[in-house]
């Protein structure tokens, strides 16, 4: 199998060279920053995390920008409404722009901000009103100590559309996700990852990280064949190699 992966990719990129992820970088780096997160991204997992959580504190910050929205815009009766009043119209609020939020279920609980915990994720879908409590309400810049790993919500979070790649699917404990930056597949599990360069149509990729789970050398070579994954000339040389194996 090893010989099939230098093969393979011999087009092998790290995303991290790609100009428009290092202009992402510098812009997540600089935002992470101003919550004092101190997060270095030394490799494509780690830019996969910090996007996520970049993409987290966006959500976020629309959340609480459009509860502060409808509660300027109703600021005369404001004070006359009760907590659930104001729940109710805040939330409707939100509704009206729920397509510029982000959002994937995990254990049937609507995850908005993966770096928070379930509960609360469900007091920012259901309960925003909490902003009015004092506690509550720093929430908008002080939350560092909240925060925990977005692999808690493993694998969704990283199939949603929080991650800027094509979700492949879920083949045992990886998650399976297609960067177009550098054609590379990236099959996540909750220690690390793996990727492979892939030139073909998106429709086999799943088929043909299962045949490299498995290890099925010889499977692996027959459907980039007959699929023609791949150019014609790792093409062929992989048709020499599987000649050899087969001996």
């Amino acid at each position: 199998m090893n010989k099939i992966i230098t093969i393979i990719n011999k087009y092998h990129k790290s995303i991290l060279k790609d100009k428009e992820v290092k202009r992402n970088i510098k812009v997540i780096e600089t935002e992470l920053a101003k919550y004092k997160f101190k997060f270095k991204i030394k490799n494509d997992l780690d830019y996969f995390k910090a996007y996520i959580m970049y993409q987290g504190i966006i959500n976020k910050s629309i959340i609480e920008d459009l509860y502060e929205e409808n509660r300027f815009a109703m600021l005369d009766i404001w004070d006359t409404l009760d907590y659930n009043q104001k729940n109710a119209f805040s939330k409707q609020a939100i509704m009206k722009k729920s397509d510029l939020i982000k959002s994937f279920a995990y254990n049937n609980v609507t995850i908005l901000v993966p770096f928070f915990d379930e509960l609360i994720n469900k007091l920012y879908k259901d309960e925003i009103a909490v902003r009015e409590l004092p506690q509550f309400f720093k929430l908008s810049n002080d939350f560092k100590e909240l925060a925990q790993d977005i692999n808690q919500y493993f694998p969704n979070v990283y199939l949603s559309d929080f991650l800027n790649t094509i979700n492949i699917g879920v083949l045992k404990e990886y998650a399976i996700v297609f960067a177009q930056e550098n054609k590379h597949l990236y099959i996540l599990n909750q220690e690390g990852y793996t990727c492979l360069f892939y030139d073909g149509d998106l429709k086999y990729a799943f088929e043909f990280i299962r045949l490299y789970l498995e290890k099925d050398v010889i499977g692996m070579i027959d459907y980039i064949q007959e699929h023609q994954l791949y150019n014609e000339k790792i093409r062929n040389k992989l048709m020499k190699y599987r000649k050899k194996v087969v001996k």
